[in-house]
């Protein structure tokens, strides 16, 4: 009777796992999606800004959109530093990050 017992409780604590990095996929995407929404206007505004000034040309083009593609990302400097990703307060990021935190705090 115990060795089924510990099995239910083990299983329990592996579904609710799945469960809860299952809600983290979803507002890990949230988040993203939220950011994208709000990154895209700047990111697009950037690459025509650098295509008037580099010249209207498919290689102008390619070029300023391969450079602007991590728009927004976090920066990692030589000196260790770091500037945050753009962006990353929204309420839909918030509400991730809470998530892991809560996660990580059970998960001990």
């Amino acid at each position: 009777m115990k060795t089924h017992n510990l099995t239910f409780c083990g299983l329990l604590i592996i579904s609710t796992t799945a469960i809860a990095n299952n809600d983290i996929q979803t507002l890990t995407k949230n988040c993203e999606d939220a950011r994208q929404q709000k990154l895209m206007p700047l990111r697009n505004e950037a690459i025509a800004e650098c295509i008037s000034k580099d010249g209207k040309s498919n290689d102008a083009k390619n070029k300023c959109e391969r450079f602007y593609a991590d728009f927004g990302a976090a920066i990692h400097f030589k000196s260790g530093g770091h500037k945050e990703r753009m962006f990353n307060d929204l309420p839909e990021c918030l509400k991730l990050y809470e998530a892991e935190k809560k996660n990580k705090s059970t998960e001990r």
